[in-house]
């Protein structure tokens, strides 16, 4: 038994955070070998099409947008085999973690041989001065981020795949002075203290404050390690990202996906 798909399917319906509609998702197990796929298509490199706030596919049925938080779950999990099907444009954000993908889940183990994984063997970088991802050799999957935003300081975090339980609960964040302009662009219209950690003039205004001091670090790593999963394979290297976001994510995956022809 060397792969994994989920145990049953898993219907979710919620609130989307950029459009503020009411989205749905299902989820099915798929047979040994299947692979992922979105509405009928495999995951991979080509299917990213968008990274404004959120990863966005180009799915056979159209966009689908903010899907990280699903597919960091499915990373954790390690699910090989999985179907997604919606005809929304959008995932529900629940809480904006991770979290609840990862409690409607469990993984089942099923036999065939597993994905190769993509191998990093040589270092290489990505990005500029402002933004970038050193790319480096590693025999397990690594990521280390580093956020700084002028009201909140600088902050790090690292951990390799098998620590991700320890990133799930870190959710999405934004800062309040940004609201007007987000809402303009048609984004964040969905936002609210229920699915999104919110700044003002550095303090979390949710209700408890933050889950993690180092919350928005950690939110990150989930965005790195869930944008991966869209490589539609396993990776083994190290990834130490400075002030990266989705756009870098991508340039990212399609770069590691020419390692593998």
């Amino acid at each position: 038994m060397a792969r994994r798909t989920i145990e049953k399917v898993v219907e979710v319906t919620g609130r989307s955070l950029h459009s503020g509609r009411q989205c749905s998702v299902r989820l099915e197990p798929a047979a040994s070998g299947t692979g992922r796929r979105f509405n009928g298509a495999a995951i991979g490199p080509d299917m990213l099409a968008q990274a404004d706030f959120a990863t966005t596919l180009l799915t056979p049925h159209g966009l689908v947008s903010t899907v990280e938080h699903l597919f960091a779950a499915l990373h954790g999990l390690g699910i090989d085999d999985v179907f997604i099907s919606t005809l929304d444009g959008e995932l529900p954000i629940l809480d904006g973690s991770a979290r609840g993908w990862v409690d409607l889940m469990s993984p089942r183990s099923q036999f065939g041989p597993a994905a190769a994984p993509i191998v990093v063997d040589e270092q290489f970088r990505i990005g500029d001065e402002e933004s970038w991802i050193l790319v480096e050799p590693n025999p397990v999957l690594s990521i280390s981020v580093t956020v700084d935003f002028e009201s909140l300081g600088a902050f790090r975090f690292q951990a390799n795949s098998d620590q991700w339980e320890g990133v799930i609960d870190a959710r999405t964040f934004g800062f309040l002075k940004d609201a007007k302009r987000l809402n303009e662009l048609g984004l964040a219209l969905g936002a609210t203290l229920d699915n999104t950690l919110v700044f003002d003039d550095g303090l979390a205004l949710n209700m408890g404050g933050l889950r993690f001091d180092d919350e928005v670090a950690r939110h990150k790593w989930l965005d790195v390690f869930g944008d991966l999963y869209a490589l539609g394979r396993p990776v083994l290297g190290r990834f130490t990202a400075y002030r990266s976001g989705h756009r870098l994510h991508h340039q990212l995956v399609k770069a590691l996906s020419k390692l593998a022809t």
